[in-house]
């Protein structure tokens, strides 16, 4: 018994340590691709003051975020306030660059709260399912939509690869949609899903800003794709690091967005999808700071018992009654 508890704990031990090691090398190896002229550019860019603006929409994101867990935990019966939604999103959201892809800090703050709350495990983790994918539903509508509007229509020439891209959202959006009112949780109403998802498309496109903030300034904006090209390319980057690879998608989302600007740029000198996830995931490294002080500024979440779950009333529940 002993030795099995030992090899399952090193084989823990291999794993952890070894998607470190994925996210290093994929980082080591797309920087070493980082051609001279790209640098020259990002360091004649390059401000402190560029980061101002990314991280102010970035922290509003994770706050719609958290407002909209809290919002599905509350249709499935579980209450909590707002403190204790915050403190234990800001605890997953910083976790999540030392879980596999973006959503495991997810399944931490679904964790902890299911073992506050005994006999809600169930609940909780639903609508924590929920909130993940409405989460990647809503970047599937962003990419698909704008691709439409954008390029299916164009009398321009697009890149084969961008075009399937595009119908592989739309296509996702077609069968997402159905699938979600066949499936649905009997306790959440359309309504509530269609409103879910509407926080959901304002929070992914203050990512989508974000991220092209930081690329407008450290590259010129006649070498990058369009600002609406940027609800394509960066939902499709953000999917690709939801994907259990590397520790919050680090390495996964700056290749992808590094492909999707090869793709959808014919000017040169290409700009660096690198260098610009790279500064992306310097901001939300700065958040995950931030979020971890302010955890501990608002103190335990011992306080989260039986008395925050309050019995559903018809007129606190009218999106999600059904």
């Amino acid at each position: 018994m002993w030795a099995v508890d030992f090899s399952s704990f090193k084989a823990r031990k291999l794993l952890g340590l070894g998607r470190y090691v994925v996210a290093f090398v994929l980082l080591l190896w797309l920087v070493r691709g980082v051609t001279a002229e790209q640098w020259s550019i990002v360091r004649n860019g390059f401000q402190v003051r560029l980061f101002f603006m990314p991280t102010l929409l970035t922290a509003a994101a994770l706050a719609m975020n958290v407002i909209r867990w809290k919002w599905l935990l509350a249709a499935v019966g579980v209450r909590i306030d707002l403190s204790s939604a915050t403190k234990l999103g800001c605890i997953g959201y910083a976790s999540a660059f030392f879980s596999i892809g973006t959503l495991g800090g997810d399944v931490l703050k679904a964790s902890l709260l299911a073992k506050q709350l005994q006999g809600r495990g169930k609940d909780i983790f639903v609508a924590t399912a929920i909130d993940g994918i409405l989460g990647l539903y809503s970047l599937s509508i962003l990419a698909g939509l704008c691709f439409c509007g954008t390029h299916y229509f164009s009398s321009q020439e697009v890149h084969p690869q961008l075009i399937a891209i595009g119908c592989l959202a739309c296509g996702a959006v077609i069968i997402g949609a159905p699938l979600m009112a066949v499936f649905r949780v009997p306790r959440i109403s359309l309504r509530g899903y269609v409103c879910a998802v509407a926080i959901s498309l304002i929070s992914q496109s203050m990512i989508v800003v974000s991220v092209y903030s930081i690329a407008s300034r450290i590259h010129r904006t006649e070498l990058l794709p369009s600002f609406i090209d940027h609800f394509i390319l960066v939902p499709v980057a953000l999917l690709a690091a939801a994907a259990p690879f590397s520790p919050g998608g680090i390495g996964i989302f700056e290749v992808t967005l590094d492909w999707m600007y090869t793709i959808s740029v014919t000017v040169l000198p290409l700009p660096s999808g690198v260098l610009v996830g790279l500064a992306f995931n310097l901001v939300k490294l700065l958040l995950a700071a931030a979020a971890i002080s302010l955890y501990f500024v608002l103190g335990s979440f011992s306080s989260i018992g039986g008395s925050t779950i309050r019995a559903k009333s018809a007129c606190e529940n009218q999106y999600f009654e059904t």
